[in-house]
């Protein structure tokens, strides 16, 4: 089908906007974005026509991420939810403590979020991915793997881990077509050479529902200055006509809620009645470190396996649900605040 075709030359997004390939591939967008997809896999990043074809540039979010909110109802407590780390490899370290891993070996049957309870305020945060997890095929992808957070007022966290990925790596496109008018997109990427054949946006299904997720998954993917989650730590957008700060609870409140008697928390994952403001926290240093230099603890932050369920990790939330009509302590409800 392949073996006759011609190089074409676009002139601007609009004509080459559009799917490229089936079950995985590339979508182009008018905006000059683009998105890898395949299974498990939505990478984001932007593209450029030039005289020798179509460069592509990913986007490369940041190896690890942490965002802290002041959480008045946990008293001297501190909690934290590890988001991605289910990937393996990584480590962390409170102030002067050992490193621990925060998954055991071999971990899985995952069940989100995995959310960690301390007493003691960390002031120094430490993240560390084991250089032994690189994919081998990251090649000119530099990796600093060893970072450090200061911390000097939240006592909630959302911490993220992005893994490197070879899919981060820029590539090339070559769009071409057949003798019989087939066009499709030739790329030499670093998940192998492939011929991708072209459905116009037009012809795609739900290509708006498409557009609108590739826009908000740009925003969600940004490092962002904050981050919004109710108290499952559902992180959802935030339509801040809606809510009011109260002062008490650091919360805030949606001031659309009818409901004459809230508590200050979630009853259900989807619930966004009162959601906590999550502030970024930027790495205040970044290096290049063997973990085994530190000689790190052998006991991980979660333990979770199929063949142990009994000693696994479980999602502190199910029970919750389970449990109609339980009183639950919080702190005590407060009407909802005037918009300032």
């Amino acid at each position: 089908m392949f073996a006759q075709h011609r190089v074409l030359s676009p002139q601007n997004n609009q004509d080459i906007a559009g799917q490229y390939g089936s079950s995985d591939g590339v979508l182009l967008f008018e905006n000059g974005r683009f998105a890898l997809y395949g299974y498990a896999t939505f990478v984001l990043g932007s593209y450029a026509i030039t005289k020798n074809g179509i460069d592509f540039t990913p986007d490369v979010p940041p190896l690890f991420a942490v965002y802290g909110f002041h959480n008045p109802a946990l008293g001297d407590g501190v909690q934290m939810m590890f988001q991605g780390f289910e990937e393996g490899g990584t480590y962390v370290m409170f102030d002067d403590e050992k490193p621990q891993p925060i998954f055991n070996q071999d971990a899985n049957c995952f069940d989100w979020p995995f959310v960690y309870h301390r007493e003691n305020k960390p002031h120094s945060i430490t993240f560390n991915l084991n250089k032994d997890e690189y994919d081998d095929a990251f090649g000119d992808l530099t990796i600093d793997n060893h970072w450090q957070f200061a911390n000097d007022q939240y006592n909630d966290f959302i911490f993220v881990f992005n893994k490197p990925t070879r899919y981060y790596l820029p590539f090339k496109g070559l769009l071409q077509e057949t003798t019989e008018e087939v066009k499709f997109l030739q790329v030499s990427a670093n998940f192998g050479d492939r011929l991708l054949p072209f459905t116009p946006k037009e012809e795609v299904n739900e290509w708006a529902e498409i557009v609108q997720m590739e826009n908000r998954s740009d925003i969600s993917a940004q490092d962002q200055e904050a981050v919004y989650a109710n108290e499952r730590y559902n992180m959802v957008g935030l339509e801040s006509e809606n809510y009011a700060w109260d002062e008490n609870s650091n919360l805030l409140v949606d001031t659309l809620n009818t409901e004459e008697e809230s508590e200050f928390r979630a009853t259900t994952y989807h619930d966004t009645r009162f959601l906590k403001k999550y502030v970024s926290i930027k790495a205040t240093r970044k290096t290049n470190l063997d973990i085994s230099s530190l000689q790190p603890s052998t006991n991980s932050i979660f333990f979770t396996s199929c063949e142990e369920s009994e000693k696994s990790y479980k999602n502190p939330y199910n029970q919750v649900e389970a449990e109609e009509n339980t009183q639950l302590d919080t702190i005590p409800p407060i009407p909802v605040p005037d918009k300032k």
